[in-house]
């Protein structure tokens, strides 16, 4: 990645995290809900650890197909595969 590509996706994904924990406390107070389970007691829910990233990561699977080449199915063979 070059330097301004850096610099694009914090610029970018920076108030995305935002957003999105914004919008997954929007949904909760929809749903009169507090927190999304108890596994981690006082600090909410499992799943409100990864609140700010709803809209993070499907941008950055976008910009890397689109903007920097990356390709969501690499050229494997399967059928060359041996697993003993």
């Amino acid at each position: 990645m070059t330097f301004q590509d850096y610099i694009f996706l914090s610029v970018v994904m920076g108030p995305l995290a935002i957003l999105g924990d914004i919008l997954a406390s929007f949904l909760k107070r929809c749903a009169n809900l507090k927190d999304c389970g108890t596994i981690l007691g006082p600090h909410g829910g499992f799943l409100d650890r990864f609140d700010s990233m709803w809209l993070v990561y499907p941008f950055m699977y976008w910009y890397s197909l689109e903007y920097l080449d990356y390709t969501h199915s690499p050229n494997y063979d399967f059928d060359k595969v041996h697993l003993y």
